[in-house]
Parts: C-alpha cells; sequence; structure tokens
C-alpha cells in the first residue's frame, strides 16, 4: 500500500535549504534509516543503519542506484507509480521489500521526499522504518489463514479463490481449466490400526508426492482428513486425466512410517471448466461426485465427470433442497410395521419407518431420499424426528390402554457417532412420558463395527438405561464371533435376503439355522425380517424362530390403522 502527499505550502519563495533542514529533522524524527540521490536516482548519501540493514558499505552503494536493492518482489508498475509521484513533486510513501547483499529479504516503510528546483526535482531524500518483523507475523497470520497446517499445501479458502482467478484468466481465450479430486482409500484402516500420528506422517508424504507431480503453477490443496484437490489452470480433460494416472500410480507406493509400512490406493474425480460448468462452487462439487463414483468402481480409479452424473447430481441437490423444506414444513409422516409372535398371533413390536410425502410430488421412495439423507447429514435431524414422533405415537397407544407393545427404530451411523446421542435419546424419552423398556433401537453390523470402542461403550449405556437392542440385517454384514458376544445385544434380525428363498435354498435355509442357533447360545431373541409366505412362516417356526415381520401378516400402516390392529380388529 502506498500514498502521495504534497509539502508545498503554497510559497514558492521557501528556499530550497529550508525545505532540506525540514525533511532531515523528520528523517531523525521518524527513523535513522535514511539515504539521498540526484535527480537520476544515484545514491549520494547513506547513513550507517542504511549499510547496516542493506548489508552494503557506504563505498558500495554511493555511485549506485537503488536496483542494487532490488528484490524482484514489486512489479515495474510499481516503481513507474512511484518515479511518477516524486517527479512530479509530492512525497511518496509506500512499503518496500529489499533484497540485502547477503540475498537476504527485508521489508522498509519508505518515504521519498522530493526537492524541487525551477520545479523540477533535483534531489531525493529516502526515509525508512525497518518493519521486517511486523511483515513476517502478517505472511505467518496469512499462511495460516490459507494453508493446511498439517501438509503445508494450500487450504479450501485459497483453493476457492485460486479457482475463481483461474477461472476468470481462462475465459477471453476460452481456454481449459480442470480439478482433481483426490481420496485415499484405506487411509482410514492405516490411522485407526496404526494411530493418529502415524496417519499424520502418511498425510504429508502423501502431499510431497503429488507436489511432485504436478507443475508449479498447479496448486494442490488438502481440504480436510484425506481429501485433496488439485487446480490445474491451462489444463485439458484429457492432459488432467493423464497426470491423475501418474497420481494414483505414484501414491499406491509404500509409505515407509518409521517402524511400519503401509500401502494405500488412491481415488480420483475429474471436473473441467467450460465443459462442466462455469461456476467454481459446482466444479469443485462436480470434482467430488466424479471421485465418489471412482470410489465405488473398482476396476478403474480415475473417473471423470459426465452428463449422466450431472443429471444425478442435479437430482440429489433438489432433493437435498426437498429434504430441508420437509423438515421445516412437516412433510416427513411415520408408518409401522407389525412383528408378530407365529405362535400366539399377537402383535410384539412396531417398526417405526419414515415417509417422506413431498407437496407437490407425493410419496417419495426411501431408497431415492434416504441415501441423500445420509450423505448430507440430514439423517440426523431426520433421525431425531423420527424417535420423538414415534415415542409419543407409542405413548399414547399406551394411555389409550392399547396392547403394550414396544417400539423399534432404526439408528444411522450419523446419529449412532454423535457425542450426544445417549444424550438426545435419553431426553426424548423424558420428554415424551415414554418407559424405555418399551424402546428397542436398531443398528446395522457395519454401524457396530466402526468403532468398536465407542459402541461397546454406547451399547452399554443404552442398556443400562433399559433399552434394548437389535442388530438388524444380521447375516449380510462381517461380524465376528468374539465381537458379537461383547455386544450387549437383545435381539438379532435375520435378512430379509436370507428368508425369500429359504424354501427352495439349502443354503439359505442352512444360514437361517445357523443365525437361531447362534441366537439361542448367546441368549438372544431372533426375528425373521421379509417372510410374505405361510410356508416360509411355517419353516421359520420348525426352525425355532417364532417372531416374524413381513408382508404375510402386514405391510406398513399408518398410525390409524395400527390403532385399529392394537383394538383387536385385525381379525
Amino acid at each position: 500500500m502506498n500514498s502521495t502527499y504534497s509539502l508545498d505550502d503554497g510559497n514558492s519563495g521557501i528556499s530550497s535549504s529550508i525545505k532540506e533542514l525540514a525533511a532531515i529533522k523528520y528523517a531523525l524524527d521518524v527513523s535513522s534509516i535514511v539515504a539521498m540521490t540526484d535527480a537520476r536516482g544515484v545514491i549520494t548519501y547513506a547513513n550507517d543503519k542504511f549499510c547496516e540493514l542493506s548489508k552494503y558499505s557506504h563505498d558500495e552503494l554511493i555511485g549506485n542506484t537503488h536496483r542494487i536493492l532490488n528484490s524482484g518482489y514489486h512489479s515495474k508498475q510499481f516503481f513507474r507509480e512511484m518515479w511518477a509521484t516524486i517527479a512530479s513533486g509530492e512525497v511518496w510513501s509506500g512499503e518496500v521489500k529489499n533484497r540485502a547483499k547477503d540475498g537476504s529479504h527485508y521489508w522498509v516503510k519508505t518515504f521519498i521526499v522530493p526537492f524541487m528546483k525551477n520545479n523540477k526535482p533535483y534531489q531525493y531524500v529516502s526515509i525508512r522504518t525497518d518493519i521486517t518483523e511486523h511483515k513476517r507475523d502478517q505472511e505467518l497470520i496469512r499462511h495460516i489463514a490459507y494453508h493446511d497446517t498439517l501438509t503445508g499445501l494450500f487450504n479450501r479458502d485459497s483453493l476457492q479463490q485460486s479457482l475463481k482467478q483461474s477461472i476468470e484468466r481462462a475465459k477471453p481465450d476460452n481456454r481449459s481449466v480442470s480439478i482433481l479430486c483426490i481420496d485415499l482409500d484405506r487411509f482410514k484402516f492405516v490411522n485407526d490400526s496404526l494411530g493418529h500420528s502415524y496417519g499424520d506422517l502418511l498425510l504429508k508424504q502423501a502431499a510431497e508426492r503429488m507436489l511432485a507431480c504436478i507443475r508449479p503453477k498447479d496448486i494442490a490443496s488438502r481440504l480436510g482428513g484425506d481429501e485433496f484437490m488439485i487446480l490445474l489452470p491451462d489444463t485439458y480433460v484429457e492432459e488432467a486425466y493423464q497426470l491423475a494416472e501418474k497420481i494414483v500410480s505414484r501414491l499406491s507406493e509404500p509409505y515407509r512410517l518409521e517402524h511400519y509400512e503401509a500401502s494405500i490406493t488412491a481415488s480420483i474425480g475429474i471436473s473441467a471448466f467450460p465443459n462442466d460448468g462455469e461456476h467454481p462452487e459446482s466444479l469443485l462439487k462436480y470434482a467430488d461426485a466424479a471421485m465418489l463414483q471412482a470410489k465405488q468402481d473398482n476396476s478403474n480409479p480415475v473417473r471423470t465427470f459426465s452428463w449422466e452424473m450431472r443429471r444425478d447430481f442435479e437430482q440429489t441437490i433438489d432433493l437435498e433442497k426437498g429434504l430441508r423444506e420437509a423438515l421445516a414444513g412437516g412433510e416427513f409422516l411415520l408408518h409401522y410395521q407389525p412383528q408378530y409372535h407365529s405362535q400366539t398371533g399377537r402383535i410384539t413390536t412396531l417398526e417405526a419407518l419414515v415417509r417422506w410425502n413431498r407437496a407437490g410430488v407425493g410419496l417419495v421412495s426411501p431408497a431415492e431420499f434416504i441415501p441423500v439423507a445420509e450423505s448430507t447429514g440430514l439423517i440426523v435431524p431426520i433421525g431425531n424426528w423420527v424417535m420423538r414422533t414415534a415415542f409419543e405415537q407409542l405413548k399414547a397407544w399406551h394411555e389409550e390402554g392399547l396392547n403394550p407393545v414396544k417400539i423399534a427404530v432404526n439408528i444411522s451411523a450419523l446419529q449412532f457417532q454423535a457425542q450426544d446421542f445417549i444424550e438426545v435419546v435419553t431426553a426424548l424419552l423424558r420428554e415424551t412420558g415414554l418407559d424405555p423398556q418399551y424402546v428397542e433401537l436398531e443398528l446395522t453390523e457395519s454401524i457396530a463395527m466402526q468403532d468398536e470402542k465407542h459402541t461397546l461403550a454406547t451399547l452399554g449405556e443404552l442398556k443400562r438405561r433399559g433399552i434394548s437392542i437389535a442388530m438388524d440385517d444380521f447375516g449380510t454384514g462381517y461380524s465376528s464371533l468374539s465381537y458379537l458376544k461383547r455386544l450387549p445385544l437383545h435381539t438379532l434380525k435375520i435378512d430379509r435376503s436370507f428368508i425369500q428363498d429359504i424354501t427352495s435354498s439349502e443354503e439359505n435355509l442352512a444360514i437361517v439355522r445357523t443365525i437361531i442357533e447362534l441366537a439361542r447360545i448367546l441368549r438372544m431373541d431372533v426375528i425373521a425380517e421379509g417372510a410374505e409366505t405361510g410356508e416360509q412362516v411355517e419353516l421359520l417356526k420348525l426352525q425355532g424362530c417364532f417372531n416374524v415381520q413381513g408382508y404375510y401378516y402386514s405391510k406398513p400402516l399408518p398410525a390409524d390403522d395400527i390403532t385399529e390392529l392394537l383394538n383387536g380388529k385385525e381379525e
């Protein structure tokens, strides 16, 4: 930043000597770093402080120009404007980065005072203050603000600003700008198994490998966790694809982490301006969407954004917007699917299932909106709404004196992993007045296996508070028996995929029989879901499984229809 002002008081009769004395007095008051030059900029005087700071002797400075101090930091336009100011008789002030004789750089706050004769400058006095430490502090703060503290790469804010600038520069000549979104596969395994310090080492090495693959003008950034982005100015998709393959190969080489060796892979998504869009935010999202496709496609770790992805992406954005409006507008409702005891024919539990009656659209399939809710984090407020609504409804049925069944609620991974999950459940029970013994929370195997320590602690505390836990879709995951026996579970739910072919598949029947026997050994209840025929129900009875859920008994029903069932009108 620089500024100009005039020392002229309007009296042209003031002598040059008076001006000089005033300038020197000002120099002594403000700073002790002083130099004088002639009209051509040749140094005629330099005080000791100037020599000390610049590392040049008086003899080396005098007779030379200030070009000897040029650091290359400032543009030619910067100096042209400075000379135009002082040549017109005005004082120039600004901050200048100079280069000392030993190659080090320093910053000075500079005032240049012109001395005039016949309306022309014949001498200049420069008065400087050393602001190097202040500028270093500023640069450190700026570095922290725009860089990732772990890897030293640029952060998300820097990337977004650079992408916006690159697009603006590319527009006039219709040049292309490409973006790589990089995710490290298996990083979580390394981080969890070896510890965060080793995970940090891996991230640093991965960042170094990326930098080694790109050009000086390219910008590598870490968005957080194990996700990176690389901005490639003046780069077409085909070139970006070749670079992405090179990066995948480089990142897949073994990592030496002190005493350990680790291996990971990478998935990369590519989007480009202007083919895929013109807005930085959209391009970043498109690259991320392509990366997710690459993660799901084991045959190819690099994917470019496509029009098909764009269609799906826009549908996802529309669903996300609709879900937010649905939360605010009360568009969600619950249906309840009964679980029956096949010997008594009585309802034992009601599973609460969320439905979305979208305004202007109608019912939206859970298969469409649940994945979007999970990927956006909206599953947490939606899941909490489901718990509250189900608890309130069951409490109302109990107060009506109806059959005191239990309510089963599915819990998402994000809900279960939240630090305040137990407090949220407890608060909802307290606010609705529902006895915890009538609540069963359903978790999938994959959720339970994510963090053993957290899972055991959370389930143990829920059990102590009187809440039952069921493992949903049992048999489709990868739970080990040693882990399973430690979990405080109340119920195993046999996945419907095994029930559908139980009467025709010896393999499925064997799996069902094994799960039932396992539940008996572990002293757990067992329930089969997805039963659609009487033959399936009878075969389950023969295996010792009497709790059944499925269309044979009832599809999911709205609350009013469930009320009739609980009133004994199902016959």
